[in-house]
């Protein structure tokens, strides 16, 4: 029966991203609002990825898998979504041919030897899969002096929970929010490490609806004083929006459980 859960949930999120894609207009102006954790993991992959063979997983239409490019070796992006495997593909200029490629996959059964890969990376992705189980995976296919960078949300903040009941319909149902229970599944790494975004910084996000400019100029001093209350409070990084979360050191044959924790 496990099995044919997985089954039905893997096609429900294929579905979804083949048909409709995640994220509208009002969302896509929230992240252009708040970027801190963007430019963070995008810091931290630019210095990894120079010369490395890179895995990322979601890849979407393909857009991190073409900037990381520029330097890497080689790039491979993977999605669940052939029709986003698709679009990314039409977009590859000769010049990236030799370099970047794009599979339809299934980020929790990975179609790769292991210690293949130098860098392994996501954007918003582990909080639609098993996390144990994707986070295996990445732990198998990593050479053993690789690294994992991943951003995605938390589910901990009372008022992001509120708005996303009320915003159902640009999210998969099978989606959850990473929480602590999560990050503590990455115990098939010996090392991890995790910078916290976006909590006093969400105050921009209404005036996002009414004038971007403004909102992203505001945004920027408040996400200053976040990282100065995530140093100061630690108990306030438990209600951050987003996470970058970087493991090294992978151990993939630790055993894990799975499904999603609370």
């Amino acid at each position: 029966m496990e099995g044919t859960a997985d089954a039905e949930r893997l096609e429900r999120e294929r579905v979804f991203h083949d048909q409709a894609g995640i994220g509208g207009r009002r969302e896509d102006r929230f992240y252009r609002t708040l970027t801190a954790a963007h430019r963070y993991q995008l810091r931290l992959l630019e210095t990894a990825v120079a010369g490395s063979e890179v895995l990322e997983i979601g890849c979407g239409t393909g857009e991190l898998s073409r900037r990381l490019a520029a330097t890497a070796a080689k790039v491979v992006g993977v999605d669940l979504s052939e029709g986003r495997v698709e679009r990314a593909r039409r977009k590859l200029t000769e010049q990236e041919r030799g370099v970047l490629s794009f599979r339809a996959m299934d980020a929790e059964h990975l179609d790769f030897p292991a210690d293949t890969f130098d860098v392994v990376c996501g954007g918003a992705i582990l909080h639609h899969l098993d996390v144990a189980r994707a986070l295996g995976e990445v732990a198998r296919v990593l050479k053993p002096d690789g690294r994992a960078i991943f951003l995605e949300p938390l589910g901990h903040n009372p008022l992001v929970n509120c708005y996303r009941r009320f915003s159902p319909e640009v999210r998969t149902v099978d989606e959850h929010p990473l929480l602590s229970g999560d990050l503590e599944r990455a115990r098939c790494f010996a090392g991890i490490e995790v910078e916290y975004f976006h909590l006093l910084a969400l105050g921009a996000l209404p005036l996002a609806l009414l004038h971007e400019p403004t909102a992203r100029a505001l945004a920027r001093p408040l996400e200053m004083l976040d990282r100065l209350l995530f140093k100061l409070v630690p108990p306030a990084r438990k209600l951050a929006w987003m996470v970058v979360v970087e493991l090294s050191g992978p151990e993939p044959n630790t055993v894990l459980g799975s499904g999603p924790a609370g």
